[in-house]
């Protein structure tokens, strides 16, 4: 369904895998249901920002998921990207981690399908509820579960 990647359900953990073109290595991340769950909340969200940045408008969308994950779309990086941050230790503003996966606009609708089929194929999905707690503190928000 996605060629250059996997979209896989293990014991409620949703696992991302893609082969990039140009490695001999793959990247992966996991989320919990809850995390994949809400990136699904955001889909609508994340597809206008696309549009946007497609057609050259200026797009800074980021958006908490859980714990210390977010999904971002900004102008200058062709993709939508699902990334893990951290606080530095004398910080006010988090930092992006190595630990995260862009879609490339060219892979989006196959991956979009390979979610869609996921969702319509888990029952356990059903029963989780995304993240949509408004968190008082940056601290508060990265250790969201």
């Amino acid at each position: 369904a996605w060629p250059d990647g996997a979209l896989i359900e293990q014991h409620g953990i949703i696992v991302v895998q893609g082969h990039g073109p140009f490695t001999e290595t793959s990247k992966m991340i996991e989320l919990t249901a809850q995390r994949f769950v809400t990136f699904v909340l955001y889909l609508k969200d994340i597809e206008a920002s696309l549009r946007k940045l497609c057609s050259g408008e200026f797009v800074n969308f980021r958006q908490h998921i859980g714990g210390a994950w977010y999904l971002s779309v900004s102008t200058g990086f062709a993709c939508m990207d699902i990334r893990q941050f951290y606080l530095p230790l004398y910080g006010f503003e988090e930092k992006p981690t190595r630990t995260g996966f862009a879609i490339r606009l060219p892979e989006w609708n196959a991956f979009i399908a390979a979610v869609q089929q996921l969702i319509h194929e888990s029952q356990q999905l059903a029963d989780i509820h995304p993240c949509g707690n408004q968190h008082p503190s940056i601290y508060l928000e990265l250790e969201c579960r």
